[in-house]
């Protein structure tokens, strides 16, 4: 998806503002917020990591002023900010988009980065020297992980039916670098680590070679005699919208329940528009919110693959908490 561009543009301006390449990094960071505006949460990171602060500052405003227009309206989109479905956002997009050895790992290290700079010692990883490599005291670190960690606070309330949590991609290096910090002078973990990744994430991309959901129906739905209704989920419309000859009405939209008529020749319901809200798919794999006791250990999780999680479910053969008491 083009929105995740604003990743690799953010690390590209923070490479030239380390380097003290002003204009490019006002360029690339300019980039980044026109692409995605919940960049400018980063901001206090960037200008924290800033050899010069006067001057990322400077170039900083210059390039907030386009991303500032677009990002007030997505204040209203989407947005939802009350106690349980907060936490929820923050909790289950976290533990699902990363592999469970990387978010306990991350924090080990977070403790111990809290601990050693209490205690005045070394790094997580026991390499004193990298520190003064780059110039980072080491009272700083822990404000430098909240200040990269702390907006996806933020970011993970928007609602997003794609990829939920991808507004929070750059925390998610954030993770990796706390990792890093516990592992990067123990070859055995980094070893382990790797394995684990491979050992999650390759079974779960071989579900983007094999049948999608919405496009399955979406020929199903081709097929059905013409000029019927034809009610399917809100979630499918990208794939069903204009496939079915007739009229189709998706779900949990705003005014759908008008839309049906009295009586009509042939009336046509799918399976995702019974179970809709939950039981909703993001390509092949199953929306992180909408996971229910039917779906709970279904291989379209996108962590199902994960060793951890696999042991999680031999000790619950049901979800503890249902992850949404409205999506």
């Amino acid at each position: 998806m083009m929105e995740a561009v604003y990743v690799p543009l953010f690390f590209i301006s923070a490479y030239f503002l380390v380097r003290r390449r002003y204009l490019l990094f006002s360029i690339f960071y300019f980039l980044s917020t026109t692409t995605h505006p919940g960049v400018l949460l980063w901001l206090p990171w960037l200008i924290y990591i800033a050899p010069s602060r006067r001057s990322s500052i400077l170039y900083s405003l210059i390039s907030i002023l386009v991303g500032t227009v677009s990002f007030i309206p997505k204040l209203g989109e989407h947005v939802q900010f009350s106690l349980l479905p907060t936490l929820r956002n923050i909790l289950i997009p976290t533990l699902r988009n990363n592999t469970n050895l990387i978010v306990i790992l991350s924090l080990i290290a977070a403790v111990q980065v809290l601990w050693i700079e209490r205690a005045g010692g070394a790094t997580p990883s026991g390499a004193e020297g990298k520190a003064a490599e780059h110039s980072q005291p080491q009272h700083r670190t822990a404000t430098l992980i909240l200040l990269w960690l702390g907006p996806t606070l933020i970011t993970n309330q928007w609602w997003d039916s794609l990829f939920f949590g991808r507004h929070a991609l750059i925390a998610s290096f954030g993770l990796a670098y706390l990792t890093a910090l516990l592992i990067s002078n123990h070859k055995f973990l980094i070893s382990i680590t790797i394995a684990y990744l491979l050992l999650t994430s390759v079974p779960a991309l071989s579900l983007l070679r094999g049948p999608i959901p919405y496009l399955e129906e979406a020929k199903f739905a081709a097929t059905l005699p013409p000029d019927g209704i034809y009610v399917t989920s809100h979630f499918a419309r990208p794939q069903l919208q204009g496939v079915y000859r007739g009229t189709t009405i998706f779900v949990n939209e705003p005014g759908w329940a008008a839309k049906l008529p009295a009586t009509a020749s042939a009336l046509y319901i799918s399976p995702s528009a019974i179970s809709d809200p939950y039981d909703l798919y993001s390509g092949p794999y199953l929306h992180l919110l909408s996971v229910s006791p039917t779906t709970y250990r279904s291989p379209r999780r996108l962590d199902y693959y994960d060793p951890i999680t696999q042991l999680w479910f031999r000790f619950f053969s049901s979800p503890i908490f249902s992850s949404a008491s409205r999506i």
